[in-house]
């Protein structure tokens, strides 16, 4: 680390808008962390991932979902069943689900469609959410028949 000054040229940056809402993506999980949430202190999910198909975009996704309060609880339950984790109606009866450790979950890939979260803040640019998630095999099949097409 130094403190002193540093010069870099900025003049090649690249603004990353939202992604294209219209296709689907496919992502492979970077964080997978248990943390108590900012605003409650509640036990949350820390998930980030990173866009992997169609290649050369490398954009990421952040979302962080309460563990506890039962209107968010859905969302956690979607992404384990696009990971492999079961399904809707195995993971919402089991009243002692066993959430996974970062480390079998880290890497693994998943599919999703994404909409556009307009920024309240000027400062802040709009940001890609995922909408619908879904298993690695699923995303082949739509990728296979909008290229049949």
């Amino acid at each position: 680390m130094t403190d002193k000054p540093v010069s870099i040229d900025m003049t090649d940056a690249v603004e990353m808008g939202p992604l294209d809402d219209s296709m689907p993506y496919l992502f492979a999980v970077e964080k997978w962390a248990y943390v108590p949430s900012k605003s409650s202190g509640e036990l949350s999910l820390d998930v980030s991932a990173v866009v992997v198909r169609p290649e050369g975009i490398n954009q990421k996704i952040f979302e962080t979902i309460n563990l506890i309060n039962a209107n968010t609880k859905s969302r956690a339950i979607n992404l384990l069943v696009a990971l492999g984790y079961g399904s809707k109606e195995e993971i919402k009866e089991n009243k002692k689900f066993m959430m996974p450790p970062a480390e079998d979950v880290l890497g693994q890939q998943f599919g999703a469609t994404v909409r556009t979260q307009v920024s309240k803040d000027p400062r802040y640019g709009d940001k890609s959410v995922f909408r619908k998630l879904f298993n690695e095999d699923e995303y082949f099949e739509m990728v296979d028949k909008a290229a049949a097409v």
